[in-house]
């Protein structure tokens, strides 16, 4: 059975994956400015797949990496839904790997 490490990982690779399906990876990183916000998600300084390309999937990968504490719920099914859904975008995939990395994950 694979380890907690070993699923995140599995998980941040789809995701990555997904995000390059959609058309929404980014080669540019956004400003270190942009990067630092204190709004949840930097909402007002990225878009959510920004988010989870430059701080979500960054920081997941250091901390497998380091094997430090891998947090137990995410939550974060709902906001790509309230993200992409008025932009038209198709999350559906997307949505569902975060739904299943909340429940691969849970303690």
């Amino acid at each position: 059975m694979s380890d907690r490490y070993t699923v995140a990982q599995q998980f941040m690779l789809a995701i990555e994956a997904e995000l390059k399906v959609m058309g929404l990876w980014s080669e540019r990183r956004p400003s270190e400015r942009a990067l630092s916000s204190l709004q949840p998600f930097c909402v007002d300084t990225l878009a959510f797949e920004q988010w989870l390309q430059f701080v979500f999937i960054e920081r997941m990968l250091l901390l497998i990496e380091q094997r430090g504490m891998l947090p137990s719920s995410f939550g974060l099914a709902p906001m790509s839904e309230q993200s992409f859904s008025p932009r038209g975008v198709d999350s559906h995939d997307l949505t569902r790997l975060l739904e299943r990395l909340d429940e691969a994950l849970s303690c």
